[in-house]
């Protein structure tokens, strides 16, 4: 296997793409992020070695780019995203440019007349247009749901196929629907066989008619829920779709719990002998998989094993000479040529296997108000996708929280700068936008957010950023390196912060402001930051800063959630005390409303509570002022509590400086009352719940002066 390095001193690449003309020069094409603004090159492998070979003007919001060859003329499909549109670009050599207003996530091939039509998104159907505007765009999607990943290929007779995925609660299907050369539309397919949900569709061109198709769904864990993918694959010939002889999907073997796991966003290359070469991505490394009569072979790696330093995606092209691919990777872009595989699979008529898909929670239950008429959301704030070093596409996150999780609210907080890759503008409108498509007040909240990776302990820390739904610029830790240099950067933009795995990465106590960063984050995966000498969930090691209530000791006011930072694995890398990471820490939100405004109030004001991962229900009032809230007092104060725990209560306690006081709520699920307690000026109490299966809640404090 040949490896060729394409890097760009000074810039960074990303949205790469690599195509093969009819005589077979492989050509690479990708965004170009530098201090000219982002741009689209190029490159040429000739004799051995790559060569820059046309470059465009500045492109603002230049996402990804698709390359395709028009004979042996190459051209560029660039995906721009802004704050106020999406557009797809189309560039050519010779300077010609067009821009194809609306239309996102492009997928550029040739028409057999010999001109380029692109597939794409335009708002939440999926369309064809003309990349020579021969023709008018026409939409290929029916109404019914939001669409996401487009994907296209041209059958032998001359038929566009077209692929994507489209919500069919739960989750997602993969749909399919072929045009004719004529414009005649054919019936819309679906593709997966009963997945709980599937995501990333593939298509290539099978050379005795039809057209192959991949796409990633839930590996069988029996949960369907659960984050660990495998590939599937499909062959869709004359309105059938027909799978392996062997199987629809290898068998996915034990469940994993090391650092790689599964395969995701797969893409299907068939070579002109009908064998076939499925390349996909594992939560650490790029794989091939051979699909011949045999079924589906050993899944083969082919890049180093090196943790976050790679791109969501592989794409390929064939040639005479072999499979070319090209993969982000921390040094730059890898282009890469595997031997064509041998053998050729079988087919068969699909045999149906499905593995469930109901929701896991009841998301009509009767919510509980308190006394002020507020109700507690629950939702995880902290988590990531492939867009920096976690798995799956960024909107599988909110389909996962709101359909199979149930959960009232979500946040994607993937890092903006991180071993090898920062998020480009366009990247960041693309997620803000995501966010916002989500967004369903009063039945599914969610937030704009992104995690800043500053150096850990004893330097600043880890800080999830929120914005809400307006959004706000992207403070890298490039930009600013320090906790008070991102405070001051995203405040007049109406951003907060909350620092997370303080006793691992550091809690950067010397920058902390109650106003711009009003809650720290208590317990994720990586366990439970309140105190040292926890024997409930315990932390991660090694331990290198401060936990949450010294700092609160030392006079710094705040209040506390909990978040995942799950990652999509299973047991995420063994650090995970439960199988699906994804469930060891939520946000309870207190407030009237479920929408971003009353979501970012009550984070501000302190309104919100943490639990290990479980919905545990909790009020503390102090001196009838909730928690969040400052009191002043000259003497004693009446602390009122509320525990709705959906289990026994094991322990439940109030937390003051420097002492604890014990509740006689033990072995009951739910329980009241209320407890005179002396003040200490200036102080704080908290009231933590230990259920006696091990789960744990936290209020955050009210504060004494």
């Amino acid at each position: 296997m040949r490896r060729i390095l394409i890097s760009a001193a000074g810039s960074y690449l990303d949205g790469a793409d690599v195509s093969c003309d009819p005589g077979g020069k492989v050509r690479v094409a990708a965004a170009l992020h530098g201090p000219d603004g982002p741009r689209v090159v190029v490159w040429r492998l000739e004799d051995g070695a790559v060569s820059e070979e046309w470059i465009s003007d500045s492109e603002p919001g230049l996402f990804q780019v698709r390359l395709v060859h028009r004979g042996e003329r190459p051209l560029a499909v660039a995906w721009c995203c802004t704050r106020t549109d999406s557009r797809t670009v189309l560039l050519s050599p010779g300077g010609t440019r067009r821009v194809i207003e609306g239309l996102a996530e492009p997928v550029p091939v040739v028409h057999p007349a010999g001109h380029v039509v692109v597939v794409g998104r335009m708002g939440e159907m999926i369309a064809l247009a003309d990349a020579e505007a021969r023709e008018d765009t026409i939409f290929i999607s029916v109404p019914g749901g939001r669409v996401f990943s487009p994907a296209a290929a041209v059958d032998r007779d001359g038929s566009l196929v077209a692929a994507w995925e489209q919500e069919r609660a739960p989750g997602c299907c993969i749909l399919t629907r072929r045009i004719e050369q004529g414009g005649r539309m054919g019936p819309v397919l679906r593709l997966d066989d009963g997945d709980a949900t599937a995501h990333a569709p593939g298509l290539c061109p099978w050379p005795d008619g039809g057209v192959l198709a991949t796409w990633h769904a839930p590996a069988r864990f029996d949960e369907p829920q659960l984050l660990v993918k495998d590939a599937r694959l499909a062959l869709v010939k004359h309105g059938e779709v027909l799978v392996p002889v062997q199987g629809s999907a290898p068998d996915p073997g034990e469940e994993p719990r090391g650092e790689e796991q599964g395969f995701e966003f797969p893409v299907p290359v068939a070579t002109r002998q009908c064998s076939v070469l499925v390349l996909g991505r594992g939560s650490h490394c790029y794989y091939s998989q051979i699909v011949d009569a045999d079924g589906w072979g050993a899944r083969e790696r082919i890049d180093a094993f090196e943790w976050g330093c790679r791109g969501p995606s592989i794409r390929a092209s064939a040639s005479a000479n072999g499979i070319w691919t090209v993969t982000r990777e921390k040094g730059g872009l890898a282009l890469r040529c595997i031997d064509h595989p041998g053998g050729t699979p079988s087919f068969e008529g699909r045999r149906i296997v499905c593995t469930g898909g109901e929701g896991t929670h009841v998301r009509d239950r009767e919510r509980l108000r308190d006394r002020d008429g507020c109700c507690t959301w629950f939702g995880d704030l902290h988590q990531h996708s492939a867009f920096s070093d976690g798995t799956g596409a960024p909107h599988e996150t909110y389909l996962r929280a709101r359909d199979f999780y149930c959960d009232d609210l979500a946040a994607l907080s993937d890092h903006e700068s991180f071993l090898g890759k920062k998020t480009p503008e366009g990247e960041w409108h693309y997620l803000q936008d995501l966010a916002r498509r989500f967004d369903e007040p009063g039945e599914f909240s969610t937030l704009v957010a992104y995690e800043w990776t500053g150096k850990m302990a004893p330097g600043p820390g880890h800080k999830v950023v929120y914005y809400g739904q307006e959004g706000g610029p992207l403070v890298s830790r490039d930009d600013e390196d320090t906790g008070s240099g991102l405070l001051a950067a995203i405040g007049p933009h109406g951003g907060i912060a909350f620092p997370h795995h303080v006793g691992w990465t550091g809690a950067d106590e010397r920058s902390h402001d109650p106003v711009l960063q009003p809650c720290f984050e208590i317990v994720s995966c990586h366990g439970a930051y309140e105190r040292e000498d926890d024997g409930v969930i315990g932390c991660r090691e090694p331990v290198r800063g401060p936990f949450l209530r010294p700092l609160l000791e030392s006079g710094l006011r705040f209040g506390l959630v909990g978040g995942s930072d799950g990652h999509g694995l299973l047991w995420q890398h063994g650090v995970s005390r439960r199988r699906d990471a994804h469930r060891t820490g939520f946000a309870a939100v207190i407030s009237h409303d479920l929408d971003p405004a009353s979501i970012m109030r009550a984070l501000r004001e302190r309104s919100v509570y943490a639990t290990s991962g479980e919905r545990i229900w909790l009020r503390l009032w102090v001196e009838g002022v909730p928690m969040g809230g400052e009191v002043r007092t000259d003497g004693r104060v009446r602390v009122e509590v509320e525990i709705r725990a959906g289990a026994a209560i094991g322990r439940a306690c109030l937390v003051l400086p420097g002492a604890e006081l014990e509740l006689d709520a033990g072995g009951a699920a739910d329980w009241e009352g209320h407890v005179d307690v002396d003040a200490v000026r200036p102080g704080f109490v908290y009231l933590m719940v230990v259920r006696s299966d091990g789960e744990c809640a936290w209020s955050s404090p009210v504060f004494l002066d």
